[in-house]
């Protein structure tokens, strides 16, 4: 330290000028190389460099006195450069002196509440909604506390485990044949419990341990399902019917398979048998045979049905009654056989070949179920008058009405047309009842 007061001392002797800079540079070479004054006072410096030193008259303004602080703010700035070109130190920044801080002043503290939190949970209240699946939630088994675990989904997730395990026990012990259903027969609760200290919370393994135990509170049960069917095929009888052609058919009654069940349910739970709890049920379904009606008329390409081929259906219900489809119109070609084919209804063609427009009528009060197109009928109309009755309309050129709608007996539906497969303007009317076509003649009034 003494060595290093005498170099200062060196520098700046006691009783002259010091130069502008001051700080602790390491060596006088330094120093001196940053000192522009070459340890002289400035302005004896100045005057020295001007080479003028003779005193200015008083009052009188010399350039001399103008220039100098010019030449300072230029040194000034070389100095500024020569730090930033060197890389050293910028001069120590003095700060200012600090500003008092006032004595603080203490709020009340608001009263505390009955429970304190922990401060985790409170960060857990604080960002997460109530009822959040990842709060600490406590998992009742009839009403009683099993465990604390970190999460309502920890819990869930634990449960399903559980009951896993007791599936797979029951798999590997017995020799199941049917359907494994497992169910938990427990009243079981998800609490929140999110002031529950760190140390309170149990892992899922430790729970999942306590509750697979013999003297867990959990009932876990399993239903094996066992169901043995033997099926008694139908059989089918057919009965011939002189109205229909040869090669056709008609299923008066579809029938159906007869069978015998056995279901027999047994019981685990925890992974043991209730033998106690075997239930065994029998389930009996008779058969019924398929009848179908099988066509015994000789196909004849030459044979024209006439007014009354084909049987007469069941009977219509009281007050159901059927008129002509069309008022003024000419049966063409009858129900029955014609040309090898079976033909299902009546052919109308309208009295004057001239009149513009013949309208279809509805033949009885009913509802509109069909409305489209359909193949070799073209645009047809179906009206359903109840009690398995239907009336079918053909080859239309227009429909006057729409699905759904009700209509009673002879409101126009339509207009006589050539759509499908018609070879002239006509209209081919059928009646059908519980799906199978019958002699319109037998019911028309």
């Amino acid at each position: 330290m003494e060595e290093k007061d005498e170099k200062q001392q060196s520098i700046a002797p006691e009783g002259e000028s010091k130069p502008f800079y001051q700080g602790s540079l390491p060596d006088q070479r330094v120093r001196e190389a940053y000192d522009p004054f070459n340890g002289k006072d400035p302005a004896a410096f100045y005057a020295e460099l001007l080479g003028d030193e003779t005193e200015e008259p008083e009052g009188q303004s010399s350039p001399r006195n103008f220039l100098l602080p010019c030449f300072i703010a230029g040194a000034l700035l070389l100095c500024m450069g020569a730090f930033a070109y060197r890389g050293l130190a910028p001069l120590p920044y003095i700060a200012p002196a600090p500003t008092p801080t006032p004595a603080p002043t203490f709020a009340p503290t608001p009263a505390p509440t009955a429970t304190a939190m922990p401060l985790a949970a409170a960060a857990a209240v604080i960002e997460a909604p109530a009822g959040a699946a990842f709060e600490r939630t406590a998992l009742m088994v009839d009403g009683r506390t099993q465990g604390v675990l970190i999460s309502r989904e920890a819990a869930e997730e634990l449960l399903a485990d559980v009951c896993a395990s007791f599936e797979g026990v029951v798999r590997e012990k017995y020799e199941v044949q049917g359907t494994l259903a497992t169910t938990i027969d427990n009243a079981i609760e998800f609490l929140p419990a999110p002031e529950t200290p760190d140390e309170d919370v149990v892992t899922a393994e430790a729970l999942f341990e306590k509750l697979i135990a013999s003297d867990t509170r959990l009932d876990v049960l399993c239903t094996e399902t066992i169901r043995e069917e033997e099926v008694e095929p139908l059989k089918v009888k057919e009965e011939e019917d002189k109205y229909l052609l040869k090669g056709t058919s008609i299923v008066v009654e579809q029938g159906q398979d007869g069978m015998t069940a056995k279901t027999n349910v047994i019981l685990y739970k925890n992974g043991r048998r209730r033998t106690e709890n075997t239930d065994e049920k029998l389930e009996t379904r008779p058969m019924q045979e398929r009848v179908v009606r099988v066509g015994a008329q000789k196909i004849t390409d030459k044979m024209e049905p006439g007014r009354r081929e084909g049987k007469k259906g069941p009977d219509a219900p009281e007050g159901m009654t059927f008129l002509p489809p069309v008022e003024d119109g000419k049966v063409t070609l009858n129900y029955g056989q014609s040309g090898g084919v079976m033909h299902l209804g009546l052919d109308y063609a309208p009295e004057d070949e001239d009149e513009a427009d013949v309208p279809v009528l509805a033949s009885c009060q009913g509802v509109v179920v069909c409305v489209m197109e359909r193949g070799g009928y073209g645009r047809m109309v179906e009206i359903d008058h109840g009690g398995g009755f239907v009336t079918r309309y053909a080859h239309l050129a227009s429909v006057s009405v729409r699905l759904g709608d009700a209509v009673t007996q002879g409101d126009p539906i339509g207009l006589m047309g050539q759509s499908g497969n018609a070879d002239a303007r006509q209209l081919h009317f059928e009646l059908r009842i519980d799906g199978e076509a019958y002699n319109p003649r037998y019911y028309l009034d």
